[in-house]
């Protein structure tokens, strides 16, 4: 929340994209004790920048967390499938907070195979996207960012 306070909040922006979360549930793995508490404390952050974001004013656009890849070997030790069980629960939790000023960007479903991993094709690693991945995620969110500034000046022009 501090970097939302310096680096967002003094912009005053219109539009508010967040995407966040994986760094937080991949530490299920190390703490597996604390899974339910790592789960609750991604969601309550979610929530709270959501919140930061809505007091400005803005429109808020929530991606869901991207699906993971295959961890390669020697990442095997320090790797758990109960992350990617964390990021379909946090996934349905933000499907929960789309209201009037928030939308809502399935990106899971734009970057998972049929297996609900990620493409290879847009992978950098098993958690993060390549050139690629950001390339088509970019592309949506520009129609949805026209749409969402589309629909800001209609209801503008029909109060005036």
């Amino acid at each position: 929340m501090q970097r939302f306070a310096s680096h967002v909040r003094s912009l005053q922006p219109n539009i508010v994209i967040i995407q966040v979360g994986v760094n937080d549930l991949k530490t299920v793995a190390l703490f597996p004790e604390s899974r339910d508490s790592i789960v609750a404390n991604c969601r309550e952050n979610i929530k709270r920048i959501v919140d930061e974001s809505k007091s400005l004013g803005a429109t808020v656009i929530l991606t869901t967390i991207f699906p993971v890849g295959e961890a390669p070997i020697q990442r095997k030790p320090f790797w758990s499938d109960d992350i990617e069980s964390a990021v379909n629960e946090v996934n349905v939790y933000i499907n929960t907070l789309a209201e009037d000023k928030v939308i809502i960007f399935d990106a899971f479903s734009i970057l998972a195979n049929s297996q609900g991993m990620m493409l290879q094709k847009y992978a950098s690693d098993e958690l993060h996207l390549n050139n690629q991945g950001y390339e088509i995620l970019n592309k949506e969110l520009v129609k949805l960012v026209c749409l969402s500034k589309q629909a800001k000046y209609d209801i503008q022009s029909i109060l005036m």
